[in-house]
Formats: structure tokens, sequence, C-alpha cells
């Protein structure tokens, strides 16, 4: 090269998609762009054709562009070469590639290759330097024999030593190039073709005069592929433009080569230009190999920085997101691809989020959407989308020379390096490029280091004009540094004094340079935006699409197990500062303050234990100020309220807090002044600038329940006396009792899932206070409730399942109980539970708990029976007498019955419900002795389900029927029984004891007993008869009997009881027997299947234990199975016998299968044989040798 080179981009020796030693010792390809000085000459000569040419790329590049390699011969540098090719006489020649376009700037991806920006085009390289390229990449080149390609030849026919393309005639095989070449791809060829492939770029960019008329700028970072290859952003004056690529097959690179399909055609020549191959993304769909000229797609501007001159060159690098985030995962050619750019150009630079989006290209069948600006003008929506800078365009001290993006890893954040005309490599965060990290000095002259490159392992190499190179290890920030750096900014943002300095730095444990780091003489306003971005950034507040570049930095200060003293400190101390600076920003940024503070709170926890006292200091005095600031301006509102409310919370002042919102809540004049009020005026300017300003009570509510039920839950006694004790709680279940009642009820198991996970200790009634202590506060609660407001009552179909209104404290203590108990979430009984949880209910508990829990549930029994009691109505005692006489003896019945649903009022009946759900629900633990003392004689059922419990179940039904006379409840209760009886019997299965007490064994005999031994002998012995016939599956039917009249005549049960009954044992006779007959075949059947695969089981050599142990050797071969033919006439008892030969390197395995097919000449049925032997021998001219014997006793006949 006779002339200065400017930029050279390397070519990994090998794609991460080609696996070959061939390809892993190719060497590598350099694309180099050379200052000729002749880019005024060539500016000259592009502008007057593109005058008189159609399509013309526009102004050409400032460089003349070569591709080079480094010789496997002499290891010196050479021109690269085309691909070797056939003249249809069997001999290959290596041709020259055509001269390259200029170029301005350049760049390399794997999936696209080497794309150049000349003039106001962004073009790939033409197919065949691409082609070029992939067969050197992949080692297939014919001068890879010699030690460019290194083990080439194991890729090569075994028969020719010519390359690859010179020693396939054609692709489809058959016919060739006049010469006649016939047969197929062998193997290796398809192996080698298949290496090939993988190394030729899949996108193509081929976007011509589309870039504004000024050009690319020049330079070695002045263009980046981005995106997985698909986008270029190439630096064009003071701006940044992203261009779309396009996928293309492998045809692109293939046409013209011994590969075409369609060479096999004839003699005739095919030619592709460059400029028409491959369809480019806006082409026309009825011409997809020519490419439109008459409309373009216009690129997407990225960023346009202020007027920063052309002195300094314009860079343009990708930053790798951290190993962990969702944007480094590999996507697909029809997924949405996001990535994260740095773009500079002088003193600016800032970070870009670019986003391309394929389904646009494959669902636009036009060039793009149009849409309409407000100034009229029109533009267009493509493919690729940019964001905002983040944070804004940050201004460096000196102008920006090179810079090189550092990907993320473990605790170690994404950052970039830039490197800087005075000489400074600084490590800056993409969420924060204001705040230099680390800054090394790698020259003492200006301008004289111009380059930085990326090494492995989060290295750095920069070069300079003078020969000089540096390279840079990243150290990981420790946690001084970041104390220290945080010191400093917050003295810069708040000045010496406004700010609890001693405070902040005994936290976060500054250095004593830091804190008596004197700072500027005012803070300013760019101080304080600074010390914003930081905080946004090291707390994980970086806005983008979603990439988690910045979000994780400051990550090394804390843990996924938990905060630890030091990284709660830090983020402690850091959320206070950025709520503060957010506090008196020129707009103060409430919004982002309350995000910061709230997500602090719930990474703290609710223990006051991770706050270390010195962090606690910060908060508080930060939340002071921040409460001084609404103090002073009502109209703000919540909006320094909530933040300040959030940080002490964090700093575990939680009664502070509590205090603080409800004292807003309380305070109707400030409240007014925050929605406009005080000024008169709904919708004024504060009010309206902050939509968050004026809470409703709703809202005060929710926030104080939701804090009060975390500090409820959290487990600590000191917080549980916290809210017991306030009176924020009281105030909140008269206000709004549901809500309230949440703050207790929020922490219970909410469905039969959740109480089978609950532990013991974890029972809401486990604790030895907290339950009573919430239920006398409940209790002496009192709702408020609005005049003339009728509670409404809920319905439900099952009885009792429906809530109380909550307005009264005995329906708020009833509400709670019901749901600590596990009554109205869904909780099973104990009997219905599995086996391995009942096994448990038989070790001995814990006799404290059990009595605490008991005493609970009969505080819930007598507040369902006072309900019941007080929301009775009077019924007058004349009720009965206006009926007709011939009603007589029936209203005198529902006078001694006590007709309850007329006694009661809509609540009242709703308390009895629930009562008789609770005494009827199998996990109570009520001690019926007393209830049974305070239950009214006229409450008969609650009665008789209190008697049941006390195991007096005669009593009990003799209510239910004799006093209710009520049939149905009474077999209603016995069904219970019995369900209750049958769980118990299954859960004796499993317990060391059984069941010994008989007199329970069946519960409908004493309903029977009782109905015989009513005062009306026919009306007991029909109840007794309908008893027998609606229970004979269940009850013991021989044991009713007997306790009938021995006079009674057989026609009185024979129609009801008997013959059903003798049909029903007649049909499961039946049934049995058909079941009986279906398990036996089923059996045979099964059994049948078993030998059958014990049979095949032992066929195969593998599996027969005694070969294991010979040591025969692998396997060789196994013949086909035949069937041996006896010498001399056999009979008919001679058996089948099926030979198969095992060979072994050393032995031959004999396996045979002898079929017993012998059938009987008198009877024709088969007949088993005995004494069989199989002799195996060896045969001679003279006589048969035997030499193994293996007796056969008994062969059963088909076996």
């Amino acid at each position: 090269v006779q002339s200065q080179p400017v930029s050279l981009l390397n070519l990994p020796p090998a794609s991460h998609s080609i696996t070959s030693a061939a390809a892993a010792n190719a060497q590598p390809i350099f694309y180099l762009l050379v200052d000729d000085n002749r880019a005024a000459a060539a500016t000259s000569a592009a502008s007057e054709s593109s005058s008189s040419a159609t399509g013309s790329a526009g102004k050409e590049g400032a460089y003349a562009a070569h591709l080079i390699t480094v010789s496997g011969r002499n290891g010196k540098f050479e021109q690269l070469m085309g691909v070797p090719g056939g003249d249809g006489g069997g001999k290959e020649r290596k041709t020259v590639l055509s001269p390259l376009s200029r170029a301005s700037c350049a760049s390399y991806h794997p999936s696209c290759g080497y794309v150049y920006a000349a003039g106001t085009s962004v073009l790939s390289l033409p197919p065949t330097h691409a082609l070029a390229i992939a067969s050197h990449l992949a080692g297939l080149d014919e001068d890879g024999k010699e030690g460019g390609g290194g083990s080439v030849g194991a890729f090569h026919s075994s028969s020719s030593k010519r390359g690859l393309l010179s020693s396939v005639p054609s692709y489809r095989g058959g016919h060739g190039h006049g010469h006649g070449h016939h047969g197929t791809i062998t193997r290796r060829q398809e192996q080698q073709l298949a290496i090939l492939k993988a190394a030729l770029p899949s996108i193509v960019f081929d976007a011509k005069s589309v870039l504004p008329s000024i050009g690319a700028r020049s330079g070695p970072d002045a263009m980046c592929l981005t995106c997985g290859g698909r986008v270029a952003v190439v630096a064009v004056g003071d701006s940044f433009f992203a261009v779309s690529g396009h996928s293309v097959a492998d045809d692109r690179y293939l046409k013209g080569t011994v590969f075409d399909g369609s060479a096999s055609h004839g003699h005739e020549e095919h030619h592709h230009s460059d400029a028409a191959a491959g369809a480019s993304w806006y082409s026309r769909p009825d011409q997809p190999d020519e490419p439109s000229t008459s409309t373009r797609m216009p690129p997407t501007k990225v960023l346009s920085l202020d007027a920063s001159g052309r002195v300094h060159p314009a860079v343009a690098v990708e930053i790798p997101v951290h190993a962990s985030s969702k944007a480094a995962a590999p996507v697909g050619d029809d997924e949405v691809a996001t990535s994260l750019l740095f773009l500079a150009s002088g003193r600016e630079c800032a970070a870009v989020e670019i986003l391309h989006d394929p389904r646009f290209i494959a669902s636009s069948s036009s060039i793009g959407i149009a849409y309409s600006e407000e100034d009229g003008s029109s533009s267009f929506q493509g493919p690729v989308t940019a964001g905002p800078p983040r944070n804004g365009v940050a201004t460096l001290a000196s102008p920006i020379l090179a810079a090189a993006g550092l990907a993320g890893h473990g605790s170690t954040p994404s950052l970039v390096a830039i490197l800087t005309s005075d000489g400074l490599v600084q490590t800056r965060s993409p969420s924060c490029l204001g705040v230099p990290l680390t800054t090394v000095e790698v020259g003492n002259r200006p301008n004289d280091f111009f380059t930085l490159r990326l090494l492995p392992n989060r290295k750095i190499v920069a070069a300079s004009y003078s020969g000089e190179g540096r390279v840079l290890a990243l150290r990981p920030e420790s946690p001084q540094d970041v104390a220290d750096r945080l010191m400093t900014l917050s003295i810069d943002a708040f000045g010496p004094a406004n700010f609890p300095r001693t405070e902040l730095a005994e936290a976060i444990s500054a250095s004593y340079g830091a804190t008596s780091y004197a700072g500027h003489s005012e803070p300013t306003v760019a101080a304080r935006a600074l010390l914003r971005q930081y905080l946004e950034a090291i707390l994980g507040f970086g806005d983008g699409f979603g990439d988690d570049v910045g979000s994780g930095w400051g990550s090394s200060h804390s843990d996924a197990g938990g905060a630890t003293s030091q990284s709660s400190a830090a983020l402690l101390t850091g959320t206070a500062l950025l709520c503060k600076v957010c506090s008196i920003l020129s707009r103060p940024n409430t919004s982002l303050a309350t995000r910061a503070a709230r997500a602090c709170s719930t990474k703290m926890g609710i223990g006051v234990e991770n706050a270390s006292t010195a962090s606690a200091k910060v908060c508080k005095i930060i939340a002071d100020d921040l409460l001084s600031l609404a103090l002073a301006d009502p109209s703000t509102g919540m909006s320094f309220v909530e933040p300040a409310s959030w940080l002490l919370r964090s700093c575990g002042l939680h009664a502070k807090a509590v205090e603080v919102v409800a004292g807003r809540m309380n305070d109707a004049e400030t409240r007014n002044k925050a929605v406009g009020g005080a000024s008169g005026k709904a919708g004024s300017a504060a009010y309206i600038k902050s939509p968050m300003a004026g809470w409703s009570q709703l809202r005060f509510e929710s926030f104080l329940s939701s804090h009060l039920s975390d500090l409820w839950t959290s487990g600590d006694n000191v917080l549980a006396d916290l809210v017991l004790t306030s009176e924020t709680t009281l105030q909140l279940l008269e206000q709004n009792p549901r809500l309230g009642l949440s703050i207790f009820t929020s922490g219970h198991p909410q469905s039969e899932k959740q109480w089978d996970s609950t532990e013991a200790l974890d029972d809401p009634l486990a604790h030895p206070t907290n339950p009573q202590r919430v239920i006398d506060l409940l209790k002496a609660a009192k709702p408020f409730v609005p005049l003339q407001a009728a509670p409404k009552i809920e319905t439900s179909e099952k009885e009792g399942a429906a809530p109380l209104p909550l307005t009264s404290g005995r329906s708020l203590a009833v509400t709670y109980l019901e749901s600590a108990i596990g009554i109205s979430t869904g909780r099973q009984a104990s009997a219905a539970s599995s086996t391995e949880q009942d096994a448990f209910d038989a070790l001995p508990s814990d006799k404290a708990v059990e009595e605490r829990i008991a005493d609970l549930h009969d505080e819930l029994a007598f507040l369902l029976l006072e309900g019941m009691i007080s929301e009775r109505r009077e019924v007058a005692s004349t009720a009965t007498t206006t009926t007709e006489e011939g009603d007589a003896t029936e209203a005198k019945q529902d006078t001694d019955s006590t007709d309850e649903a007329e006694q009661d009022s809509e609540l009242g009946a709703l308390y009895r419900g629930k009562l008789r759900r609770f005494l009827s629900w199998p996990n109570a633990k009520v001690r019926p002795e007393q209830l049974l003392k305070m239950t009214p004689p006229e409450f008969h059922r609650e009665r008789a389900l209190v008697l049941g419990r006390l195991g007096r179940h005669d009593d009990a039904l003799r209510i239910l029927y004799c006093d209710l006379r009520d049939l149905d409840m009474a077999l209603e209760y016995c069904d219970v029984r019995c369900e209750q009886w049958e769980s118990k019997k299954r859960r004796s299965r499993f317990r060391a004891s059984t069941i010994t007490d008989d007199s329970e064994s069946d519960p409908y005999l004493p309903l029977v007993k009782v109905a015989l031994a009513s005062g009306d002998q026919k009306e007991g012995v029909d109840a007794a008869i309908k008893v027998l016939s609606l229970r004979r599956d269940v009850m013991d039917c021989g044991a009713a009997l007997r306790l009938l009249p021995g006079d009674l005549p057989l026609s009185r049960i024979a129609r009801p009881f008997l013959i059903p009954a003798v049909v029903d044992e007649e049909s499961e006779v039946r049934q049995m027997k058909v079941t009986a007959a279906l398990l036996r075949a089923s059996y045979v059947r099964l059994k049948k299947e078993l030998t059958d695969a014990q049979i095949e089981s032992q066929a195969s050599l593998r599996s027969v234990p005694a070969f294991k142990s010979l040591g025969l050797g692998e396997l060789i071969r196994t013949s086909k199975s035949f069937r041996a033919r006896p010498v001399h006439a056999t009979s008919s008892s001679f058996p089948d016998v099926t030979i198969t030969k095992h060979y072994f390197p050393r032995y031959l395995v004999i396996q045979a299968k002898i079929t017993n097919s012998a059938v009987s000449a008198l009877s024709g049925e088969g007949r088993a044989l005995a004494d069989v032997s199989f002799v195996v021998a060896e045969s001679s001219d003279e006589a048969l040798t035997p030499t193994l014997t293996v007796p056969l006793k008994t062969l059963p006949t088909r076996s």
C-alpha cells in the first residue's frame, strides 16, 4: 500500500456457527481503508456520474478499500484472491477480485459481514467478495493446503486434492458446463458446502442514496452494526442515522458458480451484477430481483447533537447488555431485537436504545407507513425505532476520540470506556454518562492515543499515533469508591451544610478526603441533575426499553439473599438523597421520589433491624425536610408526604409514618387546600401539575390499612402491639369496617390449598395473646352506620355462608373468628385430610394451645348465640288462634314447634344459620357443656346439635323428631353421623389403635328407637319403616327389623322394604359375579403378557445373566432365525426347533427355541411332552459326537 492506512477492520478467523479444524486454522482477513488523497477527485467524478446515470450511489467514499489477509507461506500481508473456478477442461485457476468501491467508514458483524458507507449509501460487499471471504474463513480456499487453511485436506475428496469449487462440477449433479461431468456430491463435499454456507452473510445492506446529501462521516467508529447485524448506524454530520438490512438466501452468493442449479441448462453464461444481486426489502413484490428506484425508505434519525463540528471523529459503538438480561438472549429472525448504543461527536455523548422490528418488513407491502406531523409535513415509520437519550445528552470536559462497550458480568454492570483527547480513558455507566467511574491516563500528549478496542476478559487496548499501546484491565468498583463518589456529588448538589453531611458520611463509611471535600461555592442546577442521574442509575431507575443496563449498577452492595448492613445503608441513604434532590429541583419530581422510596421500603422489609442508626438518622432528617415542604405549601397535598412516609417506613419508624398519614387524612383544612379549596379553584395549577397531590378518603384508608396489615403480618410482637394500640386502627375499623378488618385477616389462608400448606406454628390462633386482644378491640369498635341505611345482607345457597354486615363490634369479631378458624375460607375437616396428615393426628398435642383455641371457638359460638338472641323478634301469642277449626291440631303443633323463621329478623336468621353451620362443622372445638346451659330451650335445632356433640344422640333425635316433628331433619342428622363414622373407620387404619366402640356403629338405629318410642305407635312404625326403606343400603337392616313390633304384619314392610331389599341383594350378587369374571379374565391376560415378556427378555443375549460373566467380547453379527430340518422322518410329537446363531470374535453362541406343537391322534388336542433333551453334537464322517445336552423334563403344550 503506497498511501497512509486510516482504518483496519479485522475479521475473526471463524464464525460462531463454523466448527471445523480448517476453519479454526484459517488466517484472518482485514478490511483496509487507505487515504490516497483522491477524495476530492472521487467526489467530483461521482457528482458527474450521478447526473447522467440513474440509481447512482451518490458521492463516493473518502478512502480506497482493500481486502487483505496473511499468507500461510511467508506470513506477509497479501491481497485476498477470489475463489477458484473451472474452465470446462478440468483446470482450476484463482481469480482476482474486482476493486472495491471507495468507502468512508465500515464495520463488521458475523450475520452481515463487512458493511461500508460511501457517500449517501450503506452497502454490503459484492457477492463475489463475500463468497471469497466465506471460503477463506471456512478454510476451503486452495492456499489453505500450504498453511493458510490448516487441515483443509481432510475436507477434500480422496481422489482429488483440488479445492471445493473445482472438485464439484455441478451442485445438482448430472450435467456440467459442456465438459460432461457426471456424478453426485459426496458426503465430504456436502460437509464442505455446509461449512461454506455457514460462513456466508445472511443479512445484506443495499440502501443507496438514502443518507442526507452531506454524506457519511469518516472514522474507525463512524459506523456501528447493531441489533444482531440487522441495523447499521452511521454518523452523518452532527447526527446519527439508522438503516435496516434485509435477509437473503444463499443463492445470492452461489449464483453464477458451480453450485448454481441453472448451470445444468447448457453453455449459457449467467451474469449477475453486484447492484442487482439479492432483493432489497423495499423492492416491488412483482419484481423481486430489481430494486425500486422510484421510492426509497428514508433512514431513521437516531440522535442529533448540537453543532459539535467535524474536527474530532464521530463515535458509534454498541454497549453489550448484561449476561443476565433478557436482551442478551439470542432472538430469532422474526423477533424484535434491541440494542444499546453509545453515540458521541465532539464533547457530547448519549446512550440511545435501538429497536428493530422485522415484522414491519414482512407486513408492509409498500415502502412504509406514512403519517402527518403537526407542522403538516409527512414522515415515515420504518422497522427501526430509536428511543430518547438516557438522561439526556452529556457534555464531557474534552473531545471524545474513541469508545468501547464492556458487557456486564456477575455483579459488574455493563459500562462504556471513553477515550478523550487529553489521553484519559474513563469508564461510565450508560444510565449516567455524566459521572466518571474510573479514570486512567494512557498518554500525556493531546490527541496522541486515538483508538480503543475490546479484548477478552473485559480488557481494553489503546493505540497511539506514536506507536505506543496500552492494555487496560477493568477493576471492579469497591464500596469505598461508590461511597466517596456519592459523598462528593452530594456536596456539589446540596452545598456543604444543606444536608445531613456527618450522618451520611457515617452511614456510608465515606473516607476523610471525600467528607472534607469543599465542593463548589454554590450548588448548581447541573450538579443537582447529575446527582439525580447518578442515584437513578445506582438504584436501578434508569429509563430504557426494558434493558437492565444500569439497573444493576451498585449491585455489588446487595445480594439476592436479603439486605446486609452495608447494602441496607447504601440503599437507605441513596434513596433518601434521591428524594431530597427530587424535591429541590426547579420542577420537583415527586413521582420519582415516591417510586424510589416505595421500592426501598419493599427491599428493606418491615423489620427495624436492617437499618443502621446512622442511615436511619439520614432518612429521618430528609423525611422531616419533605414534611416541612408539605407544611409550607399545603397545595402540594401528598406529593411530599407520601415519599416521606415511605422513607420513615424504610428506616423502621412505623409509628411516625402512620401518624403522619393519619394526621393528613384527618386534617380537613389541609386536604381542601390540596385540591384547590383554599384558593377556591378545584383545578388550581399546583393540583393540575401534580395529580397525586389530592388523595381521596378511600386512598388514605387503603394506604393506612396496607401499612398496618404489613406490620401485623410481620410476626414482630412490637409491631403487632403498635397496630393494636394505634388510634388509627380503631378509626379505620369505625370508618371503613371491611378495610379495617382486612388488617387482621389479610394474612389468613384464603383457600383449601393454603390451609393444607399451613404449619401448626403459622395457625392464626396459635399466638398466646394476640387473637384475644384482636377480639377485644373489634368488640369495642363502633362502626359508623349512616342514618336510615339498612344493612345489606347477601344471600347464599348454603346456610350461614353469607357474610355478616359489619355494623357492630360483634359482627366484626364474628367475621374475624370465622376467617381465623377457617370455616369461611374453605378449611377442610381433618378427617378428610390425606393419610399422611392423619398420621400426625395421633401425636400428642400441645394442651395449652388446644385450650386457647377451644376458648376462641367458644367465643365464636357465644357471639353467634348472642347475635341470634339480640336480633330475635317478639311474636304475638294469638298468632295461632285465628286459624280455622279444621287446622287446630296443625296450628297447635306449629305453636309447640316454635316457628323460628317468623321470630328471627333477617340478620338474626343469618346469625342462626352461622351458629348451625359452626356446630355442624367437624373442626369445631367448642365446649358443648357450657353452650348447652346458655342455649334457650326454644332453640330446638341448636340444642340438638349441642346434644349431639355431647354424645346424647337419642336426646338430639327426640328434639328433631318429636319436638320439631321433622323426620327429614332427623335423617339428615343421622347422615352426618354416618359420614363421620365412615371417616373415623378410614382413619383408624392408619393408627395403632382400632375402634372398639360398637354403640355408634349404626347411627340410624337410635332414630328407629326414638320413632317407635313416640306417643303415636302407628306413626312411629310408619316412620321406622320409612327409615328402613330410605337407608337400607347403609344401615343394619336385621337389627332394625328386630326392633319392630312382633305383631306387625309382613305386608306392612314387604312393599316399602323387603321387596326392594331382595331385588338390590340379587342385583348386587349378579354384579359381583360379573366383576369377578372380568377380574379373572384380566388376571389371565396379564399373566400371559408377563410370561411373554419374560420369554422375550430372556431371548436377548444382553439380558441373560450368564453371558455377562463369560467375557465373550463384542457381538459381531446375528444370523436370521431358521427352522431346523430333521434328518429323518419326524413323528407327530416332534417339537418345532428354531435356531439363531450369534457370532463373537472367538465364540459361536447357538440360541434354540423349542415349541411343543404335538397333537394327540385320539382327541386332536395338544399334549405335553416329557423327557425332552436338546443335544448339541459335532458331526464327522463316521458319527455324531454329543458335546452338550440340555434336558427338558416337561414341555407343556403350545409352549
